[in-house]
């Protein structure tokens, strides 16, 4: 399965990546990480107002059929509802 960012600008294998979400002041971040030692940074896949809403998108993530070859694409920040 393909990983799309926010953005459109970013697409990354998820069988290759560690997501995860960091907490900043008036945002979460949602990021992605390939876990090579040699190519360790953060890619941005997504930003939310809330936590609530990150929490959201990685509840929709891991509720995607991953046997799947498709595509999850991160939803804007107004289109998720908590």
């Amino acid at each position: 399965m393909r990983l799309i960012s926010q953005d459109g600008m970013i697409d990354v294998p998820y069988d290759k990546v560690v997501i995860k979400a960091t907490e900043y002041p008036f945002k979460t971040i949602i990021s992605a990480f390939f876990e090579r030692e040699d190519y360790m940074k953060d890619i941005v896949m997504g930003c939310y107002s809330t936590e609530a809403k990150a929490l959201k998108v990685m509840e929709m993530l891991r509720e995607k059929n991953f046997w799947d070859k498709g595509v999850f694409k991160f939803p804007a920040d107004e289109e998720v509802e908590v």
